[in-house]
């Protein structure tokens, strides 16, 4: 073992407080990764449990998702431009997250620190450094299959819920599918390579 981190450390939709401040209605209309970035955004914006978290993470990324237009028309003609997302991301942003942080100010404080950046900067952060936790807890790591389809299955059937930002383990040199790190904890997380 490398280290051990404790669960209540981990930043995931149930760890952050913005699901327990939110009607119960209002917390289920979002969907996919949403309610995990604006879990994070939140936190970000205020002094909580991840702040000196948030200092250690980068703030500039060179993924597509972040080029200019003008970077982007060079790679005009080719596949690469309908994988970005950036248009899908920026709908997301415009039609759910910033009429949702209007709607819940109470809860957000100033709608106009929920900026399209910060959204973009957070989910960049979860597609880079997220890990794939049980969120109900009681797994042991008996199983430790490697099963490529079984993983592909839990991949594609992945919760918000079941995705963690993990202080300190995020550091650790992984590229997705190379299972050369696995996450494991007693009754917190399955056995899970990094999410890269």
């Amino acid at each position: 073992m490398l280290f051990s981190i404790p669960r209540s450390i981990l930043l995931t939709t149930s760890t952050a407080s913005l699901q327990s401040l939110l009607p119960p209605d209002a917390w289920s209309s979002l969907g996919g990764w949403t309610p995990l970035i604006l879990s994070m955004m939140r936190e970000y914006l205020r002094t909580s449990t991840w702040t000196p978290y948030f200092a250690l993470l980068p703030t500039h990324f060179d993924a597509l998702m972040h080029w200019s237009p003008e970077e982007l028309a060079e790679l005009e003609g080719s596949n690469v431009l309908s994988k970005v997302g950036r248009d899908e991301a920026d709908e997301e942003y415009e039609e759910t997250v910033k009429p949702f942080v209007k709607a819940h100010e109470d809860v957000f404080g100033d709608a106009a620190e929920y900026t399209a950046e910060l959204f973009h900067r957070m989910g960049s952060l979860v597609l880079s450094r997220s890990f794939h936790v049980d969120s109900k807890g009681d797994e042991d790591d008996e199983e430790d299959s490697d099963d490529e389809d079984e993983d592909d299955e839990e991949e594609e059937r992945e919760d918000v819920a079941d995705v963690a930002m993990v202080p300190f383990a995020d550091i650790l040199n992984a590229k997705s599918g190379s299972d050369n790190v696995r996450l494991r904890c007693r009754s917190a997380v399955s056995p899970r390579s990094l999410r890269r």
